[in-house]
């Protein structure tokens, strides 16, 4: 009963060691799962930035100077676009491909993040300017304007209640009922932040309204999507517009397996539109970088079932515009420069 007792208490202190030293790796795979971020709950896309400490606060003049900057795609879709840069005053040009001018562009494509992988992709340029003053100066303030312009995409998937019957209490034996959900973003910078529901009795029957509210929350300017990608339509490159400026298109919109129309028919019992035009694919923005989508489910009055939840999946296709101004001042060795600061556009 002693020998059994002793390998008895040996087994009890090698499982109680076991225990100790892997309970750490057991806390710290729980502790890296909850600390990897969502990318698609907040608001990303392509951005751009330049090294504080390489910049130059002022150039000399005949001296070239470069300037790095990186571009990355802290969102969850991949994007294509071009990166451009240019001098806006004729004593400011840039190293093109082959020659000096005022303005070159870089194409890009990079992948977005996911919920397996948080990682930023990014791409790194450097550029080599030329100030060159006119002879009657000692000092002129240029200055380095730096753009993007990327196609981007904006999808939303989430449960929501089909809720059938109106008019009843919120108490009502039902499997769910109509709300209210506001949401943050879905890794773009275009986010749907609010579906709404509501539900009347007409002639037809049974009527659903699904109101979806679109907000531009990053710091550019939405595009054309055929004015966004790495081809020769590119704003950037062109400043030219196909069609009106701050115009999403609505790709699809689906409702469980049911695809809604994205035009007018009187036989459709699912129908989306955007707000602000005729053409039911396209969303437009306000002002205030505001847009609304309609969405209606028809039953029949002799044909409804009761509320159920099903899965409303929306997507959106854009394109996108960012930019900013840096001044720079242009000096003669021997003359004193004015302070360098940073500016945005927008």
């Amino acid at each position: 009963m002693v020998f059994k007792r002793g390998r008895y208490l040996k087994a009890l202190i090698v499982l109680f060691g076991v225990f100790i030293l892997t309970s750490p790796l057991i806390g710290c795979s729980f502790q890296r799962n909850e600390n990897i971020p969502d990318i698609q709950e907040k608001i990303g896309g392509m951005e751009f930035y330049v090294d504080q400490g390489m910049a130059p606060e002022f150039a000399y003049n005949k001296e070239p100077f470069l300037l790095p900057i990186k571009i990355s795609n802290t969102g969850f879709y991949d994007s294509t676009g071009y990166l451009v840069v240019r001098g806006r005053e004729s004593y400011l040009e840039i190293q093109g491909d082959e020659i000096v001018t005022s303005s070159t562009n870089k194409s890009f494509e990079l992948s977005g993040g996911s919920t397996l992988n948080s990682a930023i992709n990014s791409d790194y340029y450097q550029f080599t300017f030329y100030p060159l003053l006119e002879e009657r100066l000692e000092s002129k303030t240029a200055s380095v304007e730096i753009s993007l312009c990327y196609n981007y995409s904006t999808t939303l998937k989430k449960t929501v209640c089909v809720d059938t019957i109106p008019y009843i209490s919120d108490k009502a034996p039902v499997s769910c009922r109509g709300t209210t959900q506001e949401y943050h973003g879905q890794g773009a910078p275009i986010a749907i932040t609010q579906i709404s529901q509501s539900t009347h009795i007409d002639s037809s029957g049974i009527v659903l309204t699904y109101v979806l509210i679109v907000q531009n929350l990053g710091n550019g300017i939405v595009l054309p999507s055929t004015n966004s990608k790495n081809d020769n339509n590119n704003y950037c490159t062109t400043g030219k517009i196909d069609g009106r400026m701050n115009i999403a298109k609505i790709s699809h919109v689906k409702l469980g397996t049911k695809e809604a129309s994205l035009e007018k028919k009187e036989d459709s019992d699912f129908i989306c539109s955007g707000s602000g035009s005729n053409n039911y694919e396209d969303l437009v923005f306000d002002t205030q970088g505001i847009g609304t989508i309609i969405c209606t489910k028809k039953f029949k009055k002799d044909a409804f079932p009761l509320p159920y939840s099903s899965v409303l999946e929306i997507s959106l296709d854009y394109g996108y515009y960012i930019s900013f101004v840096r001044p720079l001042d242009i000096i003669r060795r021997g003359h004193q420069s004015n302070s360098f600061r940073m500016q945005t556009m927008y």
